[in-house]
């Protein structure tokens, strides 16, 4: 049985925000994405740390990449972060709500999933977007991962993963 606590904010972000992703570094600090465009920074059950990081609305995905922590929001921005101060190191403009970000960061390139349906792949030093697939079937993708060099899977709420080469 999971003995479940809630968090405890200190005083810190907004008690009422609501988180709809979550990552851990290596340190095992943990990090949520809120409802008010902030990331909160976790240890032990207690808030110790909160940034806003994205333009408006939520953060709908967290992944920590070696040292960075990287966001896709509402706002249609990927943010790079320094997690241990949480400031923004770098601000990518997409231009859709961003539902799954991975990618080789040290490649200079991510590929995310957008509420469209579309997965892009994003080099990071031309600004360059290529679309990689429009629509997972019919609607948004949730999920993203890199598998290796070549290929990354895709989860959507059309109740389907896939492999893409």
């Amino acid at each position: 049985m999971h003995n479940q606590r809630n968090g405890i904010f200190d005083g810190k972000g907004d008690s009422t925000a609501s988180f709809a992703c979550v990552t851990y570094d290596t340190d095992g600090n943990c990090f949520t994405g809120g409802s008010d465009s902030s990331i909160y920074k976790w240890a032990e059950g207690k808030c110790i740390q909160v940034a806003k990081v994205h333009d408006s609305g939520f953060v709908s995905c967290l992944r920590f990449y070696f040292t960075d922590l990287v966001s896709g929001g509402k706002d249609g921005n990927v943010c790079f972060i320094d997690p241990a101060t949480m400031a923004v190191k770098q601000k990518v403009k997409v231009g859709s709500l961003i539902r799954g970000v991975d990618g080789h960061y040290d490649h200079g390139s991510f590929v995310a999933g957008l509420a469209n349906g579309n997965v892009i792949v994003f080099e990071i030093s031309t600004n360059k977007q290529t679309i990689v697939n429009e629509s997972h079937n019919d609607g948004e993708v949730w999920g993203l991962t890199i598998v290796d060099d070549k290929t990354f899977a895709t989860s959507a709420d059309d109740n389907q993963i896939k492999v893409w080469d």
